[in-house]
């Protein structure tokens, strides 16, 4: 098993939660 895998999936969900938060942020665009 891949040690870094962990620290890769909670990276890509910070990432991930970060762009929905900048596209929420964004006027009227769906």
């Amino acid at each position: 098993m891949d040690v870094h895998t962990p620290v890769v999936q909670d990276t890509q969900r910070e990432a991930m939660s970060h762009m929905d938060r900048l596209l929420r942020r964004r006027p009227g665009r769906q």
